[in-house]
Formats: structure tokens, C-alpha cells, sequence
């Protein structure tokens, strides 16, 4: 990525999110992560350089009887999957 967004770090973030005045608190996994001092760089997570394929054939033909018509597609596109997931919340 050429130039990143300028963006809070996982302590800054907490800061501003405590004076805020956030009424639900913190989820479990959010504690233990600041506890630990784990910040996650979305964006060098997201931001990377990436592909996508797309195949299409077909074939048709006949004659005055009979004719036919085949076609397939086949796609590639990479799934991005996060290493840590959390539970959903009521």
C-alpha cells in the first residue's frame, strides 16, 4: 500500500473509546487483547494484492435435425479469513 490512512493503534483506540462515554463496556476478548497489548493493522490485513480468475468456455452446433449448446464457467476468488473469531453477542 502506497500511503496507509493515518489511524489510532488498539491503545489510542480504547482511549478515545473510554472517553466517549461507551455505555456497553467491553467484551471479554477485548479485554484480554488489551491486556496483552494486541492491536490489529487492518489495513496491511486488507490491503493486499490479491486475484481473481474467471474461465468461461462453450461450444454449439448442429444441423438441420439436431443441434446443441454446452457452456461451463469456472471462478476463483480467494476468501480472506481472520485467524481469531468471536462468538455472536445477544
Amino acid at each position: 500500500m502506497a500511503r496507509p490512512y493515518k489511524m489510532m493503534n488498539g491503545e489510542q483506540y480504547a482511549a478515545m473509546r473510554d472517553a466517549s462515554g461507551w455505555p456497553n463496556g467491553y467484551q471479554p476478548q477485548e479485554i484480554e487483547g488489551m491486556g496483552i497489548g494486541r492491536s490489529t493493522d487492518w489495513q496491511k490485513l486488507m490491503y493486499q494484492n490479491g486475484f481473481i480468475t474467471n474461465t468461461n468456455i462453450g461450444a454449439s452446433g448442429g444441423n438441420d435435425k439436431t443441434q446443441f449448446a454446452l457452456g461451463g464457467v469456472t471462478s476463483n476468488k480467494p476468501q480472506f479469513y481472520l485467524a481469531k473469531t468471536f462468538p455472536d453477542t445477544p
